[in-house]
């Protein structure tokens, strides 16, 4: 029997080195698990969900100040003394309202008369929505009002989310 027949030429050999080089990348981590006399441990996932309805009892209103020209720095300090309105004589003279900037930005806008716009918005917030819709009034003679809506009370929202964990682990548990 002639012996340069039993060994593989050409494609054969390509198939036979690939062959080779899985067996040694799938089976090597095995065979060093088993010679160690560990094995790795059994991982189980799982998920249980349950839903709750939160009724939307708190109102949000999303308010912006923004300026067009042609120099930003005077632009910004226009935007910047409307926002200081708005957070130190406005929003204060009622008690439970929660705010927080939301973007700023100063972008060029290709219009040679006014190149430049600076925009900044803020979001108000209360759990009591009679509290807001009477300033939003005050709010929107120096801001421009960009939506309302009406969302869950954040404490409301927690009390159902720990409510609907208890109700996944009871399920889970049963």
């Amino acid at each position: 029997m002639d012996k340069n027949r039993l060994l593989p030429t050409g494609k054969w050999m390509f198939l036979a080195n690939t062959i080779a080089v899985v067996c040694l990348t799938v089976g090597f981590p095995v065979i060093a698990t088993a010679a160690d006399g560990s094995i790795p441990p059994t991982r189980i996932r799982f998920a249980v969900s349950a839903g709750y309805r939160v009724p939307d009892s708190a109102l949000r209103a999303t308010l912006s100040a923004q300026a067009e020209g042609t120099d930003p720095a005077s632009l910004a300090a226009q935007v910047n003394r409307t926002m200081s309105w708005a957070v130190t004589r406005v929003i204060p003279t009622v008690p439970g309202l929660h705010w927080h900037t939301d973007t700023y930005m100063t972008v060029r806008t290709g219009v040679k008369t006014a190149p430049w716009r600076v925009q900044e918005s803020m979001v108000v917030r209360s759990n009591d929505p009679s509290t807001l819709l009477p300033i939003l009034g005050t709010l929107q003679s120096r801001l421009q009002l960009e939506g309302i809506d009406f969302t869950p009370a954040p404490g409301e929202l927690r009390k159902a989310q720990n409510h609907a964990s208890a109700i996944a682990l009871q399920r889970f548990r049963s």
